[in-house]
Formats: C-alpha cells, sequence, structure tokens
C-alpha cells in the first residue's frame, strides 16, 4: 500500500513561502490546521520507509507554520505560537520559515539572545541568507553594535533590492551610525549611555545617577522592568532631529532607545529630568505591555509620570467640552491622553491601569481588556470622564 501525504495538506502547503514578509494566500482555518496535525502525526507514526518519514515530516512542518501564525496573528496566543514554531524546527531544522518568524517572535518579546541564536544557527548552514541577516542586524541594532547592525542589513538588502521597508531601517541604522560614529559608551545598572566623550562627559555621569533614580522609582510605580539594559543616546538639538527626523516640537523620542536633545548642556535641568522620565516610561511600558499599550495610555502615563499636572489642561478641555466638543483619545492629542488618563488613575485606580496593559500583553482584544481591567466599556468610561469636566468645580 503506498502512501500520500493526505488532501487537504497538500492545498495547505502552498501557503508557506520561504520567510517571513512576502505576500500569502489566506491560511486556512485553526480547526482545519489542528486536524491536518492530527493526520498528518498518525502519517508519521504509519510510516514505514524513510523517505516516507522524511516526506511527511516537511509536510507537518508546513503545516506548524501555517498553525503557528494563526496562534500568534488572529488568536494573539504567542507562547502557542513559540511552541508551534519550535515543534516545526525539531522536525526540520533547515526550515526556514520557521526559523525566521520564530526568532521575529522572540524579538518582539524582548528575548533578543535567543533571537540571535535561531539566526546565527540558520546562518551556519544557509549562508547569506537575506532573512536571517535581517534579523542579526535588528539584534545588532538594539544592542547599540550600529556597524555591525548596518553590515548584516546591507547584506540583506543587497540580497532583496526591491524591499522598501529593509531600505528605510538600513537607511534609519546608517543616519544613527553616521551620528554616533565617535560616541563614548557608560554603563550602569540599568542603561547603556551613548554621547560625544569630549562635550558631554560630565553631564554624562550626572544624567546615568539620575536616570537610575527614576529608574527604580517609575518600575515601582509600573510594576515593570526591562529585559535588557535601555540605551540612551545624547544628541545635540540638531543631530537629534536630522538623526530622528522629527519636528522641532519633539522635545525626545523612545523608538526602542531614549533619545534626548540635551547634548552640550553642563548640568541636569528639572527639564531635562521630566522628559528622561517621561522617555523612560514609554520603555517601562513598552516591555511591560509587549508594545501593545495604545499610544492615548502610553502618552498620558508618560506625561502623569513626568510628573506633570492634569488641572494644567482640564481647564482648555473643559472650555472646549462646553463649547459642544465631544471630547475622545481619538484621534490622538497630549492634553486629552493626559486628561482622561489621569481620570482613570483616580477613578479606577493605578493597580486597574497596569492590569489593563497586562491583558494586552497576554494579547487580549483592546476593547476587551479594558472592560475586564477597568470595568467599564472605553465609551463608558469617555462618558464619565467628559462629564468630570463638566462638572462644577
Amino acid at each position: 500500500m503506498s502512501h500520500r501525504v493526505p488532501f487537504p495538506v497538500l492545498a495547505l502547503l502552498l501557503a508557506v513561502l520561504p520567510a517571513a514578509g512576502g505576500s500569502r494566500p489566506p491560511s486556512p482555518p485553526p480547526a482545519e490546521l489542528d486536524a491536518a496535525i492530527d493526520r498528518l502525526e498518525e502519517e508519521l507514526r504509519r510510516a514505514g520507509t524513510d523517505d516516507l518519514r522524511a516526506r511527511i515530516e516537511r509536510g507537518l512542518a508546513d503545516v506548524l507554520v501555517l498553525r503557528a501564525r494563526a496562534a500568534d496573528r488572529e488568536e494573539n496566543d504567542p507562547l502557542r505560537a513559540e511552541q508551534l514554531y519550535e515543534r516545526a524546527l525539531a522536525l526540520r531544522p533547515d526550515h526556514l520559515a520557521a526559523r525566521v518568524e520564530l526568532a521575529w517572535l522572540e524579538v518582539r518579546e524582548d528575548r533578543i539572545d535567543r533571537a540571535l541564536d535561531l539566526a546565527l544557527t540558520g546562518l551556519a548552514t544557509s549562508p547569506g541568507d537575506p532573512w536571517l541577516l535581517e534579523v542579526v542586524g535588528e539584534v545588532h541594532y538594539r544592542r547599540n553594535r550600529l556597524a555591525d547592525a548596518a553590515e548584516a542589513l546591507r547584506a540583506a538588502a543587497a540580497a532583496r533590492p526591491d524591499d522598501a521597508s529593509l531600505r528605510k531601517r538600513l537607511a534609519k541604522v546608517e543616519r544613527d551610525l553616521a551620528a554616533e560614529r565617535d560616541y563614548a559608551r557608560a554603563d550602569s545598572r540599568h542603561f547603556v549611555l551613548r554621547f560625544d566623550g569630549d562635550r558631554d562627559d560630565r553631564v554624562g555621569a550626572i544624567l546615568l545617577d539620575e536616570l537610575e533614580r527614576a529608574y527604580d522609582d517609575l518600575a515601582d510605580e509600573l510594576d515593570a522592568w526591562t529585559r535588557e539594559p535601555v540605551t540612551v543616546i545624547l544628541y545635540t538639538n540638531r543631530q537629534f532631529h536630522e538623526t530622528t527626523r522629527t519636528g522641532a516640537e519633539v522635545a525626545g523620542l523612545f523608538d526602542g532607545k531614549i533619545r534626548l536633545p540635551v547634548g552640550g548642556i553642563d548640568r541636569v535641568t528639572p527639564a531635562v529630568r521630566r522628559v528622561a522620565r517621561h522617555e523612560l516610561v514609554h520603555a517601562l511600558l513598552h516591555a511591560k505591555g509587549k508594545g501593545r499599550v495604545p499610544r492615548w495610555l502610553h502618552e498620558g502615563l508618560a506625561q502623569l509620570l513626568e510628573p506633570r499636572d492634569p488641572a494644567t489642561v482640564d481647564r482648555a478641555l473643559s472650555l472646549a467640552a462646553r463649547r459642544g466638543r465631544k471630547l475622545s483619545v481619538a484621534p490622538f492629542t497630549y492634553p486629552t491622553a493626559l486628561s482622561f488618563t489621569a481620570f482613570l488613575d483616580r477613578e479606577t485606580g493605578r493597580h486597574r491601569l497596569l492590569w489593563f496593559v497586562e491583558l494586552l500583553a497576554e494579547g487580549r482584544p483592546e476593547p476587551q481588556a479594558f472592560l475586564e481591567a477597568l470595568g467599564w466599556s472605553r465609551e463608558e468610561a469617555e462618558r464619565r470622564w467628559r462629564e468630570s469636566l463638566l462638572a462644577p468645580n
């Protein structure tokens, strides 16, 4: 009796492309994928020859990748996705899609040591693979090894010349490299500081002390800690805006690293301290929420913990509401983010706001997480917030 890879598994395999990043046919429903996995595992147990076993293992690894994508993207279950990718790699260590997609999942979850190990192991058997090189470049970038990051991304871009997203990422790394080529480095318990050694040596040491004090304070406030040291880069105002491509109104930036336009100062002023705390809140929330925290809450808590008094914006928002404007946190503005977040903080408690972040980190959809953690829908919370702004003082 001959054995073949069973239908509908053959159709499912067509959806697996060599690596992440390209267009793919729609993936079958998770239940269909689970049934295909069960059937292939049964076929594997019954396989009578090495050749047949190898064919079934290839098919099973492909379907496991499809199921991992569904777990991650449709079911918001990165842990299940990780387990499925690992099963695919156990069957086929040379499975490029499984290796690349698992590596990016690890990057997203801030497990960059594991991501780098996956990529380098793959490059040992697939030298020059551009998808794996892109992962290596991203890990080096996050560790502020900019020359290594640029080298890996240039090699990846040379093999994928039509990938506009990759070219944009490479350009960003090369701008950073040009701005920081001669920068000195100083380390502390939670930070790696990059700065112009001739210009900013003294303020760099002072700022590191300030950042460590702020970290201890804010980590307790947010019940959040970073897995890796946070990179902080000091620029002059001109360097900052040229490197980050931001407008003059931007006082600091967190994009995976804290970037501060404070180069050339001789002391840490209250304004610098507030900006540093603001961006550090973003770093801690990013770690706690695994990149899933909505912008209004990111900016609301960052302003609240600078600290900035919400009364400074509530008066203007109250006047706008009295003139008939229906206030909301969408579209985003800094004043509404601060006022709404401060209202939730007062009315429901900081622990509920942080519970909301934790539910988002688990992959819950935002409306469901909001209702479960805060006890209201966001629409109801916004209605109560607007009423509070209209209430007599």
